[in-house]
């Protein structure tokens, strides 16, 4: 049997994305929890300036930089979703011929058409594994052309080409089923399924110990500020939620917002009248940045209409923060005893989760975040790498 594998990712170093973090850390586990094993990464992002990734037994291909003629405007829609992907399928096609890779990780289905310009003799390797919205809760109702043919591409593969379709969470495993599957049992039958989470490493600087000088509560959300991010993360639930407050309660709140989009200007007006809340709005940050505010926030708030296993929300459990989170998708699973859960859209049972947190004492605070790290270590590189190994050994040889 190969001890090589392949990973196809849609985004990876030098990328700062939830899917780049996500995508780094399984390679990470792979390499440093199977001994022998070598990986070959497939990316189509270009390294820039920085110096590529330099871990032993790992190799990184990157894949089909456009030229100048994909940056003219009839030619980009054409390179961005034909060209490029049969040029990266055609790449590893040819890598595969002399490495005879024991399978082929699809992280994300995003890059659809890679798989699909893949022969037949490399699908029948393929592993998937569904990360989020842009592959499900997108690709299934977003409107337009692009979406409607994603779909339909996606449920081809799903249904007649790939046999070994994983998640990150059961949540959206059972989406795959539901939606891509249509629930058929005799061809659910012949398919192999695997929850494989995300994960991220326990924080160095996480701690479960906090001060409230001020008496003010530092509270903490991140995520694109674009009309569909906005609607999915739920910013417009948040500020409902602090507005159903009462004026004693909100005098108590500092809210960082982080994220940037076109939605931005119109939710920082809203929250003008929020007073005496104090509610701050931050564009963007580097990522060892959002780790010092996750740090220093007392409670890290996910308020999402639908999400995946949220790379922002395994961050936050993993610094030891306390958490309140809608119950969306992946993101259900990250509180357990260690903050509050509320139903998805519900702003009411937001305003009293955040009520409850406000009215918690010092000590009590202190617990949740020292329960966020008992949770955080339930998600560990070395967990998602034997359950990805251990379902590519149902290929056989």
């Amino acid at each position: 049997m190969s001890n090589r594998v392949a990973v196809y990712c849609i985004d990876y170093y030098p990328s700062e994305s939830g899917y780049s973090f996500a995508f780094q850390e399984l390679v990470k586990g792979l390499l440093e929890h199977e001994d022998g094993l070598w990986v070959d990464v497939f990316t189509p992002v270009p390294l820039g300036s920085s110096a590529e990734v330099s871990q032993e037994r790992l190799r990184v291909f990157r894949l089909n930089t456009p030229g100048t003629i994909a940056r003219v405007r009839y030619v980009r829609f054409l390179w961005a979703t034909f060209i490029r992907p049969w040029l990266c399928a055609r790449f590893i096609v040819a890598r595969a011929k002399s490495e005879q890779y024991r399978f082929i990780l699809f992280e994300s289905l995003d890059d659809y058409f890679v798989a699909r310009f893949l022969p037949k003799r490399l699908r029948d390797r393929i592993i998937v594994r569904v990360h989020a919205t842009s592959e499900t809760e997108y690709a299934v109702w977003g409107p337009g052309f692009l979406q409607r043919m994603k779909f339909r591409v996606i449920r081809s593969l799903l249904r007649r080409s790939i046999r070994y379709i994983a998640a990150t969470s059961a949540f959206h495993l059972a989406f795959v089923k539901r939606w891509y599957l249509n629930e058929d049992q005799l061809l659910m039958a012949d398919k192999r399924f695997m929850v494989i989470p995300n994960s991220v490493p326990t924080h160095p600087r996480a701690s479960h110990s906090s001060a409230y000088p001020d008496n003010r509560i530092n509270f903490l959300t991140l995520g694109r500020m674009d009309v569909l991010g906005a609607n999915q993360k739920g910013f417009d639930d948040i500020l409902s939620s602090l507005a159903l407050l009462p004026a004693e309660s909100r005098r108590r709140v500092r809210f960082t917002f982080i994220g940037k989009g076109s939605e931005r200007a119109r939710l920082m007006g809203i929250a003008r009248v929020l007073e005496p809340a104090e509610i701050e709005f931050i564009e963007s940050l580097p990522n060892q940045d959002v780790s010092r505010r996750l740090h220093d926030s007392d409670c890290i708030v996910l308020a999402s209409r639908y999400e995946g296993m949220s790379i922002f929300a395994l961050e936050a459990i993993a610094h030891g923060r306390p958490v309140i989170f809608s119950d969306a998708g992946g993101i259900a699973d990250l509180v357990d005893g260690n903050g509050f859960r509320y139903p998805a859209g519900d702003a009411v049972q937001l305003s009293h989760a955040i009520s409850r947190f406000l009215g918690l004492s010092n000590n009590e605070r202190c617990a949740l975040a020292k329960r966020s790290l008992e949770v955080a270590s339930r998600f560990t590189s070395a967990d998602s790498a034997r359950r990805l190994m251990g379902f590519a050994r149902l290929m056989g040889p």
